[in-house]
Formats: structure tokens, C-alpha cells, sequence
């Protein structure tokens, strides 16, 4: 079955992303009323999900809590995202608009589901990227990955399909791989910040590395990004409703797999 699938350059970014740094372990408790407030209401403009990011970011900070790391690295991406829809170069900078915030939303509804107890309803990678916080010997870019990982092989097909009726797949395609070019141009930055703020002693990790570490992350994201495109089309509607079921089910299998890849170093036991 091709749908869903997870390639092994992801098993390889895990693995070579877990051996730079390590970062605390998190002193929180689920139910959090800071966090939770901070989540608990449905974000409608790009500026006021950057504006609760930031705010998220700083509680974080306040706790110690390596979370910090996946929503550092998604203030950058979405600032990217502001920046293109300023500059108008969507086709149709409503759609973009609208997959940016049905993308933000659905992990500010996981990062709620997890602080309010909710887990049932959260999907198995998210659980396992939050889990992480609350554990020892977990890597700055291991918590960066994880995040990823969840927000888009689980996540971005589905905010895809609720702003992408099968019929406009077609014609909407040109505005998906130019918010690719914006993931990938948000790279190098993230890396940058990551190193600078979490984990200074990884400021000369490039002239160790050269260009590796970005170009492989390239290569991964590129993918992940096209498979989520391609899945969408099993969460769109079109089919019927048991279908949907399996693949959703499917997809949570699967992408729960790899997020315990990534947060044992990809060694699976």
C-alpha cells in the first residue's frame, strides 16, 4: 500500500538529528490554565496564531518545557507564511490563507487534547512528541522533530482536505509547492535559532557538518510534504465514510510508528 507510506530518509533524519544536543526535562503537569488558555480558542488570522505562538513560546520558556523547541521552529515557518501572503505571490492567497490556519489549528487543538487530558482524541505521534517533554535524554532536535514529523505526515493532509475539494486538486497544486519553497526557505533560519537558543555550543555545528544537515532536511520535508498532498485525497470527502476511516487509522498507525523511531534515535527495540 503506497498511501501513508514512511520513508526510510525519515528514519535517517532522525538518527542523525539525534546526536547533537540535549535539553531539560520538563517540570509541567497536564492542565496547565495558562497553557491551556493560551489553546483553547480557534485561531482565525495568521497574525493571531503568530501572536499566540509567541506567547506559547514564552510560557514554555517559563517552564522549562522542550516544547519550546517544535514552536520556536513553527514561528519561523509561519512568519515565512505572513510573508508570502503579504508579498502576494498565491495564486489565490484566500486558499493559502485558509490550509495556514487549518494547519495551525489542528495542532493547537492536539497541544489542547494533550494539556486538558484528552487522549483519545489526540493522534498517537502528537502524543508521543509531548510525551518526550516529560522524559530525560531526549535531543533539542529530536523535540524539533517530532513536532514536524506530527504536524505534517499526520496532520497536513487533513487541513489540506478541508480546504481542497477533490475537483480542485488540480489548480490548487501551483500555490501548495510554492508554501513548500516557504518550508524549505524557513530551514537554515530554524536550524539558526535552534542552535542560538537552545543549544549555543551547536553554533559551530555547520563548519563541522557543512550544509548536510539542511540539505538532508530538505530532502525529507520535500517528501513528506508531497505524500501528504497526495494523501489528502483519502480525507477529502470523496470517498465514503468507512474508507476515510481506515485510512485515518492507517495514517495514526503509521505515523505513531515513526515518532517512537524518532524518539529513541530511530533504533528500534
Amino acid at each position: 500500500m503506497k498511501c501513508c507510506r514512511l520513508t526510510s530518509a525519515a528514519i535517517v533524519a532522525s538518527i542523525f538529528l539525534a546526536a547533537h544536543s540535549t535539553v531539560a526535562t520538563a517540570n509541567n503537569q497536564h492542565g496547565d490554565t495558562v497553557l491551556v488558555d493560551l489553546v483553547a480558542t480557534e485561531y482565525t488570522t495568521v497574525e493571531e496564531f503568530l501572536d499566540a505562538l509567541r506567547g506559547l513560546k514564552a510560557a514554555l520558556l517559563d517552564r522549562d518545557d522542550p516544547r519550546v523547541v517544535f514552536v520556536a521552529v513553527y514561528i519561523i515557518q509561519t512568519g515565512q507564511a505572513q510573508s508570502f501572503l503579504e508579498a502576494d505571490l498565491f495564486e489565490d492567497p484566500e486558499w493559502a490563507e485558509a490550509l495556514t490556519l487549518n494547519f495551525a489549528n489542528l495542532f493547537r487543538q492536539a497541544f489542547f487534547d494533550y494539556e486538558t487530558g484528552n487522549f483519545a482524541a489526540l493522534p498517537q505521534a502528537w502524543k508521543i512528541a509531548f510525551d518526550a517533554s516529560q522524559q530525560t535524554g531526549v535531543t533539542i532536535f529530536q523535540h524539533a522533530l517530532l513536532g514536524i514529523h506530527a504536524h505534517v505526515n499526520h496532520d497536513l493532509s487533513h487541513a489540506i482536505a478541508a480546504v481542497t475539494p477533490r475537483a480542485e486538486r488540480d489548480r490548487r497544486a501551483h500555490d501548495y509547492m510554492i508554501t513548500n519553497d516557504l518550508v524549505i526557505g524557513g530551514i537554515l533560519e530554524a536550524e539558526h535559532v535552534i542552535g542560538d537558543e537552545f543549544a549555543p555550543f551547536l553554533a559551530n555545528l555547520d563548519e563541522v557538518l557543512g550544509d548536510f544537515d539542511a540539505r538532508l532536511l530538505r530532502v525529507v520535508l520535500t517528501q513528506w510534504r508531497y505524500r501528504a498532498w497526495r494523501n489528502a485525497q483519502f480525507f477529502d470527502g470523496s470517498l465514503p465514510t468507512f474508507y476515510q476511516t481506515v485510512m485515518d487509522w492507517f495514517l495514526d498507525i503509521q505515523t505513531g510508528y515513526m515518532a517512537r523511531m524518532i524518539a529513541i534515535g530511530g533504533n528500534a527495540s
